[in-house]
C-alpha cells in the first residue's frame, strides 16, 4: 500500500513482558534486580516492566523467590479483586518475611 510503513518489535525469546503492576508491602530495586523493604511513606510503587517466561514443573525452582499473589485492585480477596496469577520474584531475604508483610502485586492503583 502506498504510504504503508513497516513497524517491527522485537519480542522476548520465550514468554511475554507486561507493564503497569504496582506493588504494595514491599519495592522492587531495579538495579540489585530484587524485592526489599518499602521505603518511608510509599505504600505502593510502580514495578518496571516484568518478563514471564514459561517453566516446567521440573525446572520451576522456589529456592531465593518469592511466590507473590497477583490482584486486580487493591481489594484483596474479595468478589471484586479476584487473585489472578502468581508470579516468582526474586529475594535475598525469607520469603515468608515478605508473606507477613501481605506483599502483593495489583493490576490497578486507586489514590
Amino acid at each position: 500500500l502506498p504510504g504503508a510503513r513497516l513497524f517491527t518489535r522485537v519480542e522476548p525469546e520465550k514468554g511475554a513482558k507486561v507493564g503497569r503492576f504496582f506493588i504494595e508491602g514491599a519495592r522492587w530495586d531495579v538495579k540489585a534486580g530484587i524485592l526489599k523493604d518499602s521505603l518511608p511513606k510509599e505504600l505502593k510503587q510502580a514495578m518496571p516492566v516484568i518478563q514471564i517466561k514459561p517453566v516446567t514443573a521440573d525446572k520451576f525452582i522456589k529456592k531465593g523467590y518469592y511466590i507473590c499473589p497477583v490482584y486486580m485492585n487493591e481489594q484483596r480477596a474479595n468478589v471484586y479483586s479476584p487473585l489472578v496469577s502468581e508470579f516468582t520474584l526474586k529475594t535475598k531475604e525469607n520469603p515468608n518475611k515478605r508473606a507477613l508483610a501481605s506483599v502483593a502485586l495489583l493490576m490497578q492503583k486507586e489514590d
